[in-house]
């Protein structure tokens, strides 16, 4: 993909898609950052070695962010007893302390609600389709679309007023415009399974899940895969199969109702089995 200067810094200003090591390129004062972005080019910012012939990009958790925004992270996480102070719940100075990271840098912005406000003004909003869209089209131009796979982890349907309005719709078009392949479900279950299933027909890529059964008794497909389990893409040359593990706790999360007569779980067995036959059976 083609990018004028001015759409890079426009992009590069608001540091949303940045993929540097951030902690020593952009710690310092404002000015110093902004001179240290203006030097910058795209090429600079996507630049990456590829390893092998196959690329397969992953995006989660879009929560229907469709335009950058400002995001805090949290002061507070909750745990078990357990795992109070494990990675997966620290944040602000244990979680710096953590992965060392360098105060006033990009890194302390992303990660954790340190000096929020004094950093967002620094670096600006993040996130957005807007911010993905050209990496997603670079990577595919310089390595070649086939042999490109682009997935998305779920909790992407749900969160925005759009989102809400559209029932989903606007993020499905959104997702199809980035070109995602394959996904797999969390929060979607939430517009309920017949909408679910509305959106999945509109969406260009495919839907997996392989825990996700028919839990009705009278019905023909009992105990059956609602969605196809897996799928196997061929990209650079490889044979890759890809598992469909959807959100396993939806049934208990959320009201029972959005999901009526279908059961979630984390399937264990049955994802060594999928596992099996990929290997064994397809030769991925």
């Amino acid at each position: 993909m083609d990018i004028s200067r001015r759409d890079f810094l426009n992009m590069a200003g608001a540091l949303g898609l940045l993929g540097l090591s951030s902690t020593a390129l952009f710690a310092g004062d404002s000015k110093e950052v902004k001179a240290k972005i203006k030097e910058l080019t795209f090429s600079d910012v996507v630049k990456f070695e590829p390893k092998g012939k196959a690329t397969i990009l992953h995006i989660c958790d879009l929560h229907a962010h469709i335009k950058p925004l400002y995001w805090r992270e949290p002061s507070t996480l909750i745990s078990a007893k357990n795992l109070v102070g494990t990675p997966g719940f620290i944040c602000g100075d244990s979680f710096m302390e953590h992965y060392n990271i360098k105060a006033g840098s990009l890194d302390q912005y992303f990660d954790t609600y340190n000096d929020f406000s004094a950093l967002a003004k620094k670096f600006g909003k993040m996130g957005g389709i807007s911010h993905m869209k050209p990496i997603i089209d670079h990577v595919k131009k310089e390595r070649g679309e086939k042999n490109v796979l682009l997935l998305d982890s779920g909790d992407t349907w749900q969160g925005t007023a759009v989102a809400l309005k559209t029932k989903g719709e606007a993020i499905v078009n959104a997702q199809n415009y980035l070109g995602v392949d394959v996904m797999v479900g969390h929060w979607e279950f939430t517009y309920g399974k017949e909408r679910v299933m509305e959106l999945i027909e509109k969406l260009d890529g495919k839907f997996i899940s392989q825990n996700v059964l028919d839990n009705d008794p009278f019905s023909d497909t009992f105990e059956e895969s609602v969605f196809d389990p897996y799928t196997i893409e061929e990209i650079g040359g490889a044979k890759i199969g890809i598992i469909g593990q959807s959100f396993p706790f939806t049934s208990t999360a959320n009201p029972k109702r959005f999901t009526e007569n279908w059961s979630f779980a984390l399937r264990h067995e049955s994802l060594q089995e999928h596992v099996d036959h990929l290997r064994k059976k397809e030769k991925v």
